[in-house]
């Protein structure tokens, strides 16, 4: 018998041992992650900075509106320099966050995290990639 291996009620190892499972799992899980593609892992996570007043208003503003325009998206929390949302059982949330670079200076971070272990959709690349598309096209 091998380790990791074992027997079933009458002593003797059952036809489907412990290593198909754990490979079917994997080969689940490597398919999940698949639906990202190449060009999304790939891209490079642009900055969104803006400087003290109307430009980061506007832009902070639009940050906002990029949630609010997909309904199955609630904010949480919202202020002058955090916006969070509701986590969800399949979609990723988010954290958005404006953060001081240097006097007058700022950048706009997104980060997301999904937390269904199978995997959300979007996914969290996917998401990223829209919101950064959604506040450059402005």
């Amino acid at each position: 018998m091998a380790a990791g291996d074992a027997p079933n009620a009458g002593g003797r190892m059952s036809a489907i041992g412990s290593r198909p499972i754990v490979a079917l799992i994997g080969l689940f899980a490597t398919g999940l992650t698949g639906c990202i593609t190449a060009a999304e892992q790939a891209t490079p996570i642009r900055p969104i900075s803006c400087t003290a007043g109307a430009d980061c208003d506007a832009k902070w503003s639009r940050a906002a509106s990029w949630i609010a325009l997909n309904p199955t998206w609630k904010i949480k929390t919202r202020t002058d320099q955090f916006i969070e949302t509701t986590e969800h059982d399949t979609l990723p949330a988010f954290a958005i966050t404006k953060v001081a670079k240097t006097p007058g200076n700022y950048e706009i971070i997104f980060e997301g995290y999904c937390a269904n272990p199978f995997g959300c959709i979007p996914t969290v690349a996917q998401s990223r990639a829209r919101f950064e598309s959604f506040m450059i096209a402005q």
